[in-house]
């Protein structure tokens, strides 16, 4: 069985592909420091295994007695191959964007 973007079955590995989404600075109306991100330059990185993370249910609830879900996934490429991640990027996988969170490991 293959779902779109590849990698989160069991025995599918290195088959998805993420686009890394790089902003520069830029100021704000303000002229503060900002990620620009209408001048966001994407990269492809083909071949990344992207895996769920276990995480705790959390202890957070919402005004209206909602729990909170965190969703959250790791990227691994294969060995012998870095992928140029920086903190400060953002990924494009699956139709959704998410953070980086904390600095990639090498």
């Amino acid at each position: 069985m293959t779902a779109p973007g590849g990698g989160i079955f069991p025995g599918l590995i290195f088959t998805a592909t993420i686009t890394i989404v790089r902003a520069p600075d830029g100021l704000d109306a303000e002229g503060n420091l900002v990620r620009d991100g209408h001048r966001a330059a994407r990269t492809a990185l083909v071949g990344v295994s992207v895996q769920p993370i276990r995480r705790s249910p959390s202890s957070e609830t919402l005004a209206d007695d909602r729990d909170v879900v965190i969703t959250s996934w790791r990227g691994y490429t294969p060995p012998g191959r870095d992928a140029d991640v920086r903190a400060t990027d953002r990924i494009e996988w699956l139709g959704q964007t998410y953070e980086v969170t904390g600095e990639p490991v090498h």
